[in-house]
């Protein structure tokens, strides 16, 4: 099986895979990117209102077969209408 690489950054913190994961294909790392992506938020530290994550998938020697970034906005409403809709 291929491994792949996932490298995230949030805006605050920046981190290259170089460990990487063994799975069966493309659509599959895909998966785990996303997935990957809901925990960044999830977890995060959010420096403001708006927040930004993003993560690439590498695929061992090849180029980047996989790009996802989410936006995520909250906090009360009146600093939400001030954001929305997101740039």
């Amino acid at each position: 099986m291929p491994i792949y690489f996932f490298d995230s950054d949030d805006e605050l913190l920046q981190v290259l895979d170089d460990v990487g994961i063994e799975l069966p294909n493309d659509q599959t790392a895909e998966r785990h990117a996303l997935l990957g992506l809901r925990e960044m938020a999830y977890f995060s530290n959010a420096s403001g209102p708006k927040n930004k994550f993003h993560i690439r998938v590498r695929r061992a020697g090849c180029a980047v077969v996989f790009v996802a970034s989410l936006t995520l906005i909250a906090g009360p409403e009146r600093l939400i209408d001030a954001l929305w809709p997101p740039d």
